[in-house]
């Protein structure tokens, strides 16, 4: 222990700069590193799911759906609905199964 602080001791003040510029250049890793191994799960979790691009083609094809839709174009909502069948039994769920629309 004694050649420890010792060592400490005998170190001059640029070796105390460098050696505090080492840290601080370190430091950004480290803070990653222990907030990777303590931090929080679900916050990791809730920014992989943001902009993800499974959302953002559920996204896509429901406001293609809606345009659909609105156009009165029953065949491309079928298709559509074909295509993606578990995205439209949860836009039915959602939405309510639209009027004169037919899905499988």
């Amino acid at each position: 222990m004694g050649a420890i602080v010792d060592f400490f001791k005998n170190l001059d003040l640029i070796q105390w700069i460098l050696m505090g510029g080492g840290l601080f250049l370190l430091f950004p890793n480290l803070k990653k590193w222990w907030n990777g191994f303590w931090g929080n799960k679900e916050e990791k979790q809730e920014v992989a799911h943001e902009g993800s691009p499974l959302s953002s083609v559920v996204c896509k094809w429901e406001c293609l759906l809606d345009e659909c839709h609105k156009l009165e174009l029953h065949d491309a909502c079928e298709k559509l609905n074909e295509l993606f069948p578990l995205l439209g039994k949860a836009y039915e769920a959602k939405h309510g199964k639209e009027e004169g629309v037919d899905s499988e």
